[in-house]
């Protein structure tokens, strides 16, 4: 796969993330995970699980932050975006896939926007090996 390609996937996978970032961030600061998982979903037990923020800022927060960059990264031709950029998207496939981890065999809960963003950082990832 060329890096044209790669960078289309990491490209539409950060807006993808960003955009799930952005209501999860807005559901925890509310305090109201039902507002954006139907309650068919455990978005609340996993919004407000120990694991859901560090040293008291939401995950959420932290994704916004980190696809922000990955997006930013991408479309920029210098030597130290291009670094940044094969830091953070291992960096956020590690955190991703250790998320996902966590939601399925720790929690025992799933919220479907997590997942998104969980599994987007994992593409990201995968997309950076080249």
């Amino acid at each position: 796969m060329g890096i044209l390609h790669r960078l289309f996937i990491i490209r539409i996978s950060s807006l993808a993330a960003l955009a799930c970032c952005v209501a999860l961030a807005w559901s925890t600061y509310l305090r109201a995970g039902s507002l954006v998982c139907s309650y068919e979903f455990d978005c609340d037990d996993v919004l407000s699980s120990p694991f859901s923020n560090v040293a008291g800022v939401p995950l959420p927060v932290f994704g916004l932050l980190g696809f922000a960059a990955i997006f930013a990264c991408s479309f920029s031709a210098r030597p130290w975006s291009a670094l940044l950029l094969r830091i953070l998207a291992p960096l956020a496939a590690v955190v991703g896939a250790m998320l996902i981890m966590i939601q399925v065999f720790v929690l025992f809960r799933i919220c479907p926007y997590c997942m998104v963003v969980d599994s987007c950082a994992v593409i990201i990832g995968l997309a950076s090996i080249g």
